[in-house]
């Protein structure tokens, strides 16, 4: 049985990797309201979603990323992204990180890789964005040949009705965890979630996460092409 402040941070962390404003000082709020910094957030949900310690690390390495991908200029003290004057998207390099962050990015890739052995697809998919970032297309196209059925991306979307699951899902730490998180009782019956339903048991994450995925493939089996 999950606790009030399970389901809280659960939601509270879903919430803030699904909104993606990975530089805001404040992704998240406490059980009492308070706004929370991102590794606060990582901290709380550590403290009282216990055994989960995987999916907090995917998370912050998520976020970690997302800030030296966006950093054409690296990252202020302030924790906001500093961009390079006139800096636009261009295909195939807006996932790319600057020589200068590479050891970093590195250095996030060799932490998920100690974490394969639990066996969470999403750690592929990461390791995946991790290796795009870092110019290594063939890396990238491997971890995400790791995931079955990658283009089946509902097959990946946690299913809060479902009691059996073709993987262990993204950011779902069981099959039997989803319907808790949606579950307002006892002293948690106080507490007003109006975070969206799908964000709550995970799906919009995770069609996030796979869709980002899918289009790093199709991006990576291009790249190689044009080396041939």
């Amino acid at each position: 049985m999950s606790t009030p402040k399970e389901r809280h941070y659960w939601s509270q962390l879903r919430s803030a990797l699904t909104a993606g404003h990975w530089d805001t000082p404040f992704p998240a709020k406490a059980l009492n309201g308070t706004n929370i910094s991102w590794p606060e957030l990582f901290r709380k949900f550590n403290k009282h979603c216990r055994g989960y310690g995987d999916i907090a690390e995917v998370g912050r390495q998520v976020q970690a990323l997302a800030l030296l991908v966006q950093a054409k200029e690296g990252v202020g003290e302030d924790g906001k992204i500093r961009t390079r004057e006139g800096a636009r998207l261009v295909v195939d390099e807006e996932c790319l990180v600057l020589e200068e962050h590479r050891e970093e990015v590195k250095a996030g890739y060799d932490i998920l890789q100690s974490l394969q052995s639990s066996k969470f697809d999403q750690i592929h998919l990461t390791l995946a964005y991790h290796a795009y970032a870092l110019g290594d297309p063939s890396l990238c196209v491997a971890h995400l040949e790791s995931v079955p059925e990658l283009l089946q991306f509902q097959n990946h979307i946690p299913n809060s009705g479902s009691t059996k699951s073709s993987t262990q899902g993204l950011l779902a730490p069981s099959v039997n965890y989803a319907p808790s998180t949606t579950s307002f009782s006892g002293s948690f019956s106080s507490v007003v979630d109006t975070t969206p339903m799908e964000i709550r048991d995970g799906r919009a994450w995770a069609m996030a996460e796979t869709m980002r995925s899918i289009c790093l493939k199709g991006s990576s089996y291009g790249w190689n092409l044009i080396f041939l």
